[in-house]
């Protein structure tokens, strides 16, 4: 069958209990690998944030920006702490809640809809599907339904206003390469927890 039983000793987890009903897919690793990969994929985007957020300080253009990656700062720090704490479902999903909202306010205050940060959806949606529960997909999903509506009616009708950065190839590279980046890292950990 698509689903197979995990081993007692990690169906004695409370973290993992009645896992054929929580999760999507049976979980890839016990509740302390995914405490593993989680600490390490928040330290990931700790630091890509904190790039992200001087490079927004030197540009003085990008005010705006840098005020929405500092906000972000402390929800991933909460996210952080909590992993410490064991509290790895209730981590993961405020992180990725947190990596949700701050593509859609940096898109709000950038180019909309047809920002790149776009393409950060995806990818937080999959990644999220290995380690979180169901439920937890399900909200983020809708969240990012609901973000993309915002981007869609709300340029529309002209609740914010899309900026017309031109071509800014340095500003869509730097964001592309570190959504694929963190994406691919991400990846690699989730992949070494299974094999």
């Amino acid at each position: 069958t698509a689903f197979t039983r995990p081993p007692a000793s990690i169906r004695a987890s409370p973290c993992m209990e009645k896992s054929k009903d929580t999760y999507l897919i049976d979980p890839l690793a016990n509740p302390s690998e995914i405490r593993q990969v989680l600490f390490w994929l928040a330290l990931l985007i700790l630091g890509a944030q904190g790039l992200i957020l001087i490079l927004f300080l030197i540009n003085a253009e990008t005010t705006r920006e840098a005020v929405v990656m500092a906000i972000s700062l402390v929800p991933s720090l909460v996210a952080f702490w909590l992993n410490q704490r064991q509290r790895i479902q209730l981590a993961g999903g405020l992180l990725a809640t947190n990596l949700i909202l701050l593509a859609t306010a940096l898109a709000t205050v950038g180019q909309g809809i047809y920002d790149i940060a776009m393409m950060s959806y995806p990818a937080i949606l999959i990644i999220a599907s290995l380690i979180l529960r169901r439920a937890t997909i399900y909200f983020l999903t809708i969240l990012i339904l609901v973000c993309n509506g915002w981007l869609v009616f709300g340029g529309v009708y002209h609740y914010y206003q899309p900026v017309d950065l031109g071509h800014s190839p340095a500003r869509q590279f730097v964001v592309i390469a570190l959504i694929i980046g963190t994406t691919a890292a991400a990846t690699l950990l989730i992949a070494k927890t299974v094999y």
